[in-house]
């Protein structure tokens, strides 16, 4: 949520409009404020890698596929797959 800071309560809701909006436009947002990818994480090996600018989002087998995280400061942890269709 780099792209619009912490939202307490609306987080959620907010990353999976952020979410949304980026299979629309078939781009991943840049993560701002990263300056190097973690080197605990490797990310080759997972098939990963840092959105450090805007990315080009392809569709595979006509969809996109994400995941969207959010937990709250009472223990509350929630995670949403979502699946986006290619536009026609």
């Amino acid at each position: 949520m780099s792209n619009i800071g912490h939202t307490q309560a609306a987080a959620g809701g907010l990353g999976l409009a952020k979410v949304l909006i980026a299979a629309a436009r078939a781009a991943v947002p840049a993560s701002l404020h990263t300056a190097e990818a973690s080197r605990e994480i490797d990310w080759e090996k997972q098939g990963l890698r840092l959105a450090t600018e805007l990315t080009p989002w392809p569709a595979t087998d006509r969809h996109r596929l994400a995941a969207v995280t959010a937990f709250g400061m009472s223990g509350t942890n929630a995670h949403v797959i979502v699946s986006v269709p290619e536009a026609a």
